[in-house]
């Protein structure tokens, strides 16, 4: 806990100062300490460590206590991004760990996420074991989850004495207050009443304390008009209390099967899990000095490498002998694993590459006397060769491996970081400092989630299918990526667990033991796919393209009537009882039927505005509803209308929409993996989340339960 700073304030002057210019504190707990004790909280923003708001500066802080909740939280959310404003959130660790997800989208909108205590107790009523019992677990937490630790907590009820804020300070953590209380866990606090009192306290360093449990729906109604309120008084609002960044840094990453999960290696040789990899044991102690990491086939053992060359077991992996070793010398720079889990070779700076644990020597290689510039060694698939990456991006077979077909080269920049090898052992991606991936041989494009200022990416890699994997960056966050088509569209089966994606070019993916799909339409390099539906049989269905055209797959019978589009329009098709006629929605909002289902007039049209996103078929197969991408949902053939869950006027966010089996009640999803309940449809519970970024495409329905699932870009599906 290095580093930590404990400052002086004088609380009393702050709270008669806050008092007599109009703000309004409660809450605060008996026994403060004395003016100038050590242990004093922050009242204003300007008060907190490392701020980076000059006192006086026409800022307020924006925070929220006691969530996340999934029935307020998201809204709260929306609302912030549809004002490009970020808040600071104090969380409560249980519900964090219900909802997840919340948190890292909160994260990745660019708020942030501070300390509330795991379970809510007043702080002063504790002695320091329980307080440490309430706080330590949450730091964690809160680290794991989004790759940063906290520096910031405010306490329940506002309750804090000298223990509580030495407690927290002796962890590096700044106890922190407000001086505007809007009132909102009052009884009968409405939207006008917080509004009213957030703004008359609304001044430079002052911070604002509202609330996004389960409900306080008054606190969401007043947002918009308390933000107005404080952008016409001159001032913006603001977050606090930066998350201080993992102290350190991480050197490189390995990634599991799945291509989401893995562990990221710290330059001591800690090994850290993210994507719900667990933990390992063993790592060995290398302060300063670890710079690879490598897993064996069973995801949670593997090696580390040090600059010296020293490669040290971890999670149970048998010791290997190696055949270089350069002590008090740093020029280690890459290790790789054969198949058999215990052979491979390790790079040196100057391109040598050394074998150990039987693997066999290497001639031939490149090599760069005196000059460091290797960065990465990837063995193929057989073990019997590999390649070599040099910083500039220049990549160098060795053994067996065939040439390297337009590798990229940037001379002079030493700029490649680490090797991905993809589907065929000669064609992949390298990675650059700055996350991006450039391909090689036959790989293709990639769709990538995140790219880091600067040299800050450090390693990653790729799952079985050798087009989809994870980078890792040098603070512990983690980017997915995804090469080929997109994933567009999702079906689930009668089963409710298994079912087929289908990608923008017109794959079809099983997933959950669904059989393959079979004759499938398939449009290699153009983005025409734009929806799938299955069958009562739930092995065969039909493939919407973009033109109109409903293509039959696994033996399901050709369909009459369709619609034609002699440009990209189609958007979205439903399937009626009969397994053989429906309905496809152009994206104007046009209904078009076909297989003998009866023509539709639709109650939102747009001509010449691309702007629908998701069409629903009722029970009666011949009504439903059209979703736009501001989340509006429009009847047709009679459905009645009805209140929806989330609306963002002007801002082209809705993804999909699913009804329940009454058919007046569903879901709308938005692109960040959020589920809006509209018609009385309980609110879903996302356990996986989605990082907050806009990659989600598509939701369904399970049939017969109060549950759907959505797919996201990169072809996951996740149950709701």
């Amino acid at each position: 806990m290095g580093g930590v700073k404990t400052r002086s304030r004088i609380a009393a002057l702050l709270m008669v100062a806050c008092v007599a210019s109009g703000g309004l504190i409660s809450g605060i707990g008996a026994d403060p300490a004395p003016a100038g004790a050590a242990g004093n909280p922050a009242f204003s923003a300007f008060d907190i460590p490392n701020s980076p708001y000059a006192p006086g500066s026409a800022i307020v802080g924006i925070t929220f206590d006691d969530g996340p909740s999934a029935a307020i939280t998201p809204g709260i959310l929306d609302t912030l991004a549809r004002y490009g404003v970020h808040a600071t959130f104090f969380v409560v660790g249980s519900f964090v760990n219900a909802r997840p997800d919340l948190v890292q989208r909160a994260i990745a909108l660019g708020n942030t996420v501070q300390l509330h205590t795991m379970n809510h107790p007043s702080l002063t009523k504790l002695n320091p074991a329980q307080i440490a019992g309430e706080v330590d677990p949450e730091i964690d937490i809160l680290t794991r989850l989004t790759g940063r630790r906290p520096t910031c907590l405010r306490p329940p009820y506002g309750d804090w004495n000298a223990t509580v804020v030495n407690q927290m300070s002796a962890r590096g953590i700044e106890t922190v207050m407000w001086n505007v209380n809007p009132g909102d866990t009052e009884s009968g606090a409405t939207a006008g009443s917080i509004t009213a009192r957030a703004l008359a306290g609304a001044r430079p360093g002052a911070i604002i304390a509202l609330h996004d449990t389960g409900d306080k729906r008054a606190t969401l109604a007043a947002l918009p008009a308390i933000l107005d309120g404080v952008r016409a008084r001159g001032l913006t609002p603001v977050a606090m209390c930066g998350a201080a960044s993992i102290s350190v840094p991480i050197r490189d990453a390995a990634v599991r099967a799945d291509g989401r999960s893995g562990y990221s290696l710290d330059v001591n040789g800690a090994l850290h899990p993210f994507g719900g990899a667990p933990a390992v044991s063993g790592e060995a102690l290398l302060p300063g000095l670890a710079r690879r990491v490598v897993l064996r086939g069973d995801g949670v053992s593997g090696y580390t490498l040090d600059g010296w060359g020293g490669v040290h077991e971890f999670g149970g992996a048998p010791a290997v002998t190696i055949s270089a070793y350069w002590p008090g010398w740093d020029i280690a720079r890459g290790i790789s694993l054969r198949p058999d889990g215990r052979s491979g070779w390790v790079l040196d700076g100057w391109g040598g590459v050394h074998a150990f644990g039987g693997a066999p020597a290497v001639t031939g290689s490149a090599y760069w006397s005196g000059w460091d510039i290797g960065r990465s060694i990837t063995a193929t698939a057989n073990g019997a060769g590999g390649y070599v990456l040099d910083g500039w991006g220049g990549v160098h077979p060795f053994g067996v491996a065939a040439p390297i077909r337009n590798a990229p080269y940037w001379p002079g920049q030493d700029v490649a970081r680490q090797l991905f090898l993809g589907f065929d052992s000669h064609s992949g991606w390298v990675l650059d400092g700055s996350g991006g991936l450039s391909r090689f041989g036959l790989a293709p494009p990639v769709r990538f989630a995140n790219h880091w200022a600067g040299d800050a990416a450090r390693g990653g890699g790729i799952g079985p299918d050798g087009l989809s994997g994870t980078v890792v960056a040098a603070d512990g966050s983690t980017a997915p990526f995804a090469a080929g088509p997109p994933e567009r569209a999702l079906a689930i089966r009668g089963d409710g667990s298994s079912g087929y994606t289908v990608n923008a070019a017109g794959r079809l993916r099983s997933f959950g033991g669904a059989p393959a799909a079979t004759g499938g339409p398939s449009w290699p390099g153009w983005d025409i796919a734009r929806d799938v539906v299955l069958r009562p049989d739930g092995t065969s269905g039909y493939v919407l393209d973009g033109l109109g055209g409903v293509q039959p797959f696994s033996g399901a019978p050709g369909v009459s009537g369709t619609a034609h589009f002699t440009s990209d329009l189609a958007r979205g098709l439903v399937l009626r009882a009969d397994g053989a006629s429906g309905y496809v929605l152009d994206a104007w909002g046009g209904v078009h039927a076909f297989g003998g289902a009866p023509a539709e007039a639709v109650t939102g049209y747009w001509p010449g505005w691309d702007i629908t996103r998701g069409i629903a078929l009722r029970p009666d197969g011949v009504s439903g509803y059209v979703l736009d991408g501001f989340g509006g949902l429009h009847p047709f053939g009679g459905a009645p209308a009805v209140q929806v869950g989330a609306y963002w006027s002007g801002w082209d966010i809705a993804r999909g929409v699913a009804l329940r089996a009454d058919g007046v009640s569903g879901w709308v999803l938005d692109a960040w993996g959020a589920t809006h309940p509209f018609g009385g449809a309980p609110a879903l519970v996302n356990p996986a989340g989605h990082v907050g970024r806009p990659v989600v495409t598509d939701i369904v329905g399970v049939a017969g339960t109060d549950h759907a699932a959505v797919v996201d870009v990169y072809g996951n599906v996740t149950g709701l």
